[in-house]
């Protein structure tokens, strides 16, 4: 654990019972929270690993499951080449 400026020790997951749990093929993030109709909302994020696709799912009593999945973005640094310096010979 961490410690902030007054020197006491500061909870790694910032909403009160949040869960992440990771093996070799999956990490997940889940929480609840209170929603603006004052129900209980359960969100889960889960990512595969070897495929990098993500589920992310909402369950609220009123609004029922909601999904969605889809592919995670990989981001490479461009390797000190800038894209800016280059300029274009089409003319």
């Amino acid at each position: 654990m961490s410690t902030n400026p007054m020197g006491r020790e500061k909870d790694p997951f910032p909403i009160k019972g949040m869960e992440f749990t990771a093996d070799p093929s999956e990490i997940t993030l889940s929480f609840g929270f209170k929603n603006l109709n004052s129900e209980k909302t359960e969100r889960s994020i889960s990512i595969r690993t070897s495929t990098l696709r993500f589920v992310d799912r909402f369950d609220a009593r009123e609004a029922g499951r909601q999904e969605e999945t889809g592919h995670c973005v990989v981001y490479k640094p461009n390797q000190g080449h800038s894209s800016a310096k280059r300029r274009s010979t089409h003319r």
